[in-house]
């Protein structure tokens, strides 16, 4: 079993942190949030949007490393592509995960980390790292839904199909996380991490999030239209582009 991972310099933008050691505001720890900012100037401080009803943001508040810490996630909350994700971090070679199923690669993720902490740190640093999907998958599905597309030309035949592939390996749970980031994230740094994005009004950020949410709300519908466009020809991803586009 690998030890607990050392607190970061920093927490990646979009992931999902708690609050502790808080002495002047100490009714805000255990409360949980999503870091929405890179460690501004000097201070080191992050920005945290604390969670309040339903999606709704709390607060936003300014916080040093050392008042966050990963909020956990236990290994059944996690899909596949999540796991192979944790499990590259933690430096599990791709032939040893290879032909496993889901009960494999959990037990997997279990033996090679400490516990839910260190799975959500591993997590959020390999996403990070590897520059997540989903908001590039956001992105195509709310240019096919709003009624103004985005950028110049709309997303390409192989962006839709890897979207789409993506999003049907995403558990419920991600899916929400996502959109939760994509709402509580500066729009600016939303559009300019994600170039997919670049040219998205506030609106259709916000779109793109709601897109999300109801995705999550139907995952094997999700999974079914994945399969749909992995099937489907080049031809007919052309037209779907022009379509999106």
């Amino acid at each position: 079993m690998a030890s607990s991972t050392a607190r970061p310099a920093s927490f990646p933008v979009g992931c999902r942190v708690v609050l502790e050691g808080l002495k002047g505001r100490s009714d805000l720890n255990g409360s949980v949030g999503t870091v929405r900012s890179s460690p501004r100037g000097d201070s080191g401080r992050q920005e945290v949007a604390l969670d309040g009803d339903g999606d709704k943001v709390e607060s936003v508040v300014a916080l040093k490393t050392i008042n966050l810490r990963y909020e956990p996630r236990e290994v059944g909350s996690l899909s596949v592509r999540e796991m192979k994700a944790v499990l590259r971090r933690a430096k599990a070679g791709a032939s040893e995960t290879a032909g496993m199923d889901k009960s494999q690669l959990a037990e997997l993720v279990g033996e090679s980390t400490s516990g839910p902490e260190e799975i959500a740190a591993l997590l959020a640093e390999e996403m990070a790292a590897s520059a997540p999907p989903a908001p590039s998958a956001a992105a195509s599905a709310s240019s096919s839904s709003s009624s103004s597309g985005a950028g110049s030309g709309g997303p390409s035949a192989d962006q839709i199909r890897q979207a789409s592939e993506q999003l049907g390996q995403m558990s419920p749970e991600t899916l929400r996380a996502q959109a939760r980031a994509l709402r509580t994230m500066d729009p600016d740094l939303v559009r300019r991490s994600n170039p997919q994005m670049a040219g998205f009004t506030d609106q259709q950020i916000r779109a793109a999030a709601d897109q999300m949410d109801r995705m999550a709300e139907n995952p094997d519908m999700v999974r079914m239209a994945a399969e749909h466009v992995k099937g489907m020809s080049p031809e007919e991803l052309e037209r779907m582009r022009r379509t999106v586009g």
